[in-house]
């Protein structure tokens, strides 16, 4: 009940969708940390005034209530500091983002962080600074931290990892660097969590027992104990504050305090009452934190410490840290593949290192900085220089660990990810039981059949392949990547890629945001063929991203010299997708069949990259026709109405097809009469932006599909497209936002 009144009356603060890109004046507070880039400054603005713009109604602005948004500036590292007061001409955006399975739930993120709207900092318009605020103080402390952090001569990457244990301040950290850690089970370690609370309450107990004993010595009626408690609460409670207040350090500082009333108290309270409080109140203060995994992996791992290290005498240092990591690591095990799809074998060992490492050696001097910041900053840069350093180290150390991903990192098959984490997290449970229960042999047994599962699987899927009644059926997903395409086609666990969408920042690109994690939901860990349409950012600039995870067998490209990448082949009509070899004969057995219609084939490469010089990129694109069970699917890229009229002159287009990409988005330059007449498709799929500028699909493109009587999906609306064939051919189709709906969508 609290839950649904809490969400309630935080979607009466959001933007109407009927307001969606319109224009106002706000006045307000730049609140938390900005993120910067070379692009773009985004922060968040609590809201003191708002004005509209435009044909706005009056009456419509005065129901509106507004509380906070987040907006970028685009004109690189914006002068914008926490604490500050602006007016600034805004154009803002229902809380909005892509939907995809296995996808970063973007609106939901919005959601739980109560934003009420997106935005962005119109050039032409009121944009001035007015005199500072005074509030946000911890934040404004944050920022210095951050600026001091980011003089220091170190890669990018050692620098996001001490912003992030300092001040719990992650933006610094880009996707190479969260892909090396979560290939190494190292994560964890980015996150200011109860290790790092403990380590400032111990610091406070400490000074406060002295401080005490000081008071008591004039006379001051205080006990030591008294002393020691105050001082360590509250600066555990600073410390926690500086980190962003985050789920962990909620957790940890809510237990914490328990332990500290209880010791005020005169009282021994059991550790499990502790968690059920910080359990109780986290559910409490913030309603939607039980659906983030980070909620789920924080307290059971705390559950199972507690559940096997309190009813036991306490060990040696090193056996107590060795049994620590193997014992956390099966439950962990089991939610990271409900949540992941994939499980990496070697965090038990890496853990056992880089913890007491990054505990004992980089997180006491993180902190020592941040509180010498205030007196010297120098000093607290020559402390942190020497924290950069280790990191430099262990980021290296995790990249080289990363390069050997494919021997211990285990990707469950798609359709077992449930199944096989329950097995996990019960195996794990039964290795906590009472040695005398005899249940521990029983765990053994299970991770056996676990082991066994996916070699099982993999042969049932073998045999099944030799047969052509046995096959599981093709998935075609058209991935909602915003002003984009990408579409991926699986059969069984073999996937084959088209385009790879934008990319959005340093940060983000729909590469290793939206397609690979789509990959590891669908149990894939390998890609047969990777084909980039043409060089447009829109299509081909999440290309770098998904290689940092995949390693297609075979990568074609329209426009093979406007990507550097290793190992391109220009695409051609008349060549084969996918390379000569076991992915060719594995799609040929499911019934899946890949043809190259266009660019022609005109010759050697040289001729080629002279020839295209001469074609706009749109023309450049590379058009694929996909055949299964007698269906056909056609991936068009941009080509104009130009190109069309080749394809139809030359008779290599069928007739009547079951699904079309929309050339183009949906452009006016696309689809002619002719080309929708003679391909008649039953599906066509939009591939744009939600209400995005370009206005993509334009009303007589999607007029020309209606009369034809093609069923039309729009990716910006509707979300990631998916259509699933069964091995006779049956075809249901899966809007994935109507799949995924939250009451907050």
């Amino acid at each position: 009940m609290w839950a649904a009144q809490w969400g309630d009356a935080v979607k009466t603060q959001q933007l109407p969708l009927a307001l969606d890109k319109t224009d106002y004046i706000l006045v307000g507070v730049v609140g938390g940390v900005p993120q910067t880039n070379s692009l773009r400054t985004r922060f968040m603005l609590e809201i003191e005034s708002i004005n509209a713009l435009g044909d706005a109604q009056p009456a419509s602005i005065r129901a509106l209530d507004l509380q906070r948004v987040m907006l970028s500036w685009y004109r690189g590292r914006a002068a914008v500091r926490p604490g500050e007061r602006w007016t600034l001409t805004v154009r803002l955006r229902t809380p909005r983002g892509f939907a995809n399975p296995g996808g970063f739930d973007y609106a939901g993120w919005l959601f739980h962080r109560q934003i009420s709207a997106t935005g962005y900092i119109r050039a032409k318009g009121i944009n001035k600074k007015l005199e500072h605020s005074g509030q946000y103080r911890i934040d404004q402390f944050r920022w210095s931290v951050l600026e001091k952090i980011e003089t220091l001569g170190f890669s990018s990457a050692s620098k996001g990892l001490l912003a992030a244990l300092t001040i719990g301040d992650k933006q610094g950290l880009d996707s190479e660097t969260w892909m090396h850690m979560r290939l190494t089970g190292t994560v964890h370690l980015a996150v200011v969590s109860g290790l790092h609370i403990g380590m400032v309450a111990g610091l406070g107990m400490l000074l406060g027992n002295l401080l005490g004993r000081c008071l008591a010595a004039f006379g001051v009626p205080v006990t030591r104990q008294q002393t020691a408690v105050f001082l360590a609460g509250g600066l555990a409670l600073t410390y926690a504050l500086l980190a962003g207040f985050s789920l962990p350090t909620q957790r940890a500082l809510i237990m914490l305090c328990v332990f500290l009333l209880a010791t005020l108290l005169k009282r021994k309270p059991k550790p499990e009452l502790a968690l059920l409080w910080a359990l109780a109140l986290v559910a409490a203060s913030d309603p939607l934190a039980a659906m983030s995994s980070g909620f789920w992996l924080s307290f059971i791992a705390v559950a199972t410490f507690l559940f096997w290290f309190v009813p036991r005498p306490r060990g040696r240092y090193l056996r107590d840290l060795c049994s620590a990591q193997v014992i956390i690591f099966l439950p962990l095990a089991g939610l990271l593949a409900f949540f992941q799809g994939e499980v990496s074998f070697l965090s038990p060992l890496v853990n056992l290192l880089a913890i007491p490492w990054l505990g004992m050696a980089v997180v006491p001097l993180a902190l020592l900085g941040m509180l010498l910041l205030p007196l010297s900053s120098n000093l607290a840069g020559d402390v942190w220089t020497l924290a950069a350093w280790q990191l430099e180290v262990f980021d290296g150390a995790m990249v080289w660990l990363s390069n050997y991903a494919d021997y211990f990192v285990w990707s469950l098959p798609a359709g077992q990810t449930t199944l096989l984490s329950l097995a996990l997290l019960l195996a794990g449970a039964l290795l906590l039981m009472p040695k005398g229960l005899g249940l521990r042999s029983m765990a053994l047994v299970l991770l056996l059949a676990v082991a066994l599962s996916n070699q099982s699987f993999l042969n049932r899927q073998n045999s099944e392949q030799g047969s052509l009644s046995g096959q599981s059926g093709l998935t075609l997903a058209v991935l909602d990547v915003g002003q984009g395409l990408s579409v991926v086609a699986i059969a069984d666990d073999r996937a084959v890629v088209y385009d790879t969408g934008p990319k959005y920042s340093d940060s983000f690109n729909a590469g290793s945001g939206i397609i690979a994690p789509y990959l590891r939901s669908q149990g894939v860990s390998a890609i047969d063929g990777l084909m980039i349409s043409h060089g447009d950012a829109d299509h081909a600039g999440g290309t770098l991203g998904l290689l940092e995870h995949f390693s297609p067998a075979r990568l074609l490209v329209g426009q093979p010299l406007e990507l550097r990448v290793s190992g391109v082949e220009p695409c051609l009509s008349g060549r084969k997708f996918l390379s000569k070899g076991d992915a060719e004969q594995n799609w040929k057995r499911a019934g899946v069949d890949f043809e190259i219609l266009y660019p022609w084939q005109i010759g050697m490469p040289v001729a080629l990259s002279q020839s295209s010089s001469k074609l706009s990129d749109n023309d450049s694109s590379c058009v694929l026709l996909i055949r299964y069970r007698g269906k056909t699917i056609l991936l068009p890229g941009d080509i104009s109405v130009e190109v069309e009229a080749q394809l139809l002159a030359r008779g290599v287009l069928p007739k009547q097809i079951d699904v079309l990409i929309a050339p183009h988005h949906g452009s006016r330059t696309s689809s002619s009469q002719a080309f929708v007449d003679h391909l008649s498709p039953v599906h066509v799929v939009y591939a744009a932006g939600f209400n995005h500028h370009f206005g993509h699909p334009t009303k007589s493109v999607f007029k020309r599909y209606q009369r034809g009587g093609a069923h039309a999906w729009v990716t910006g609306e509707s979300g990631a497209i998916i259509f699933k064939w069964d091995s006779d051919g049956y075809l249901e189709v899966y809007p994935w936002r109507d799949q995924a709906r939250r009451y907050w969508h």
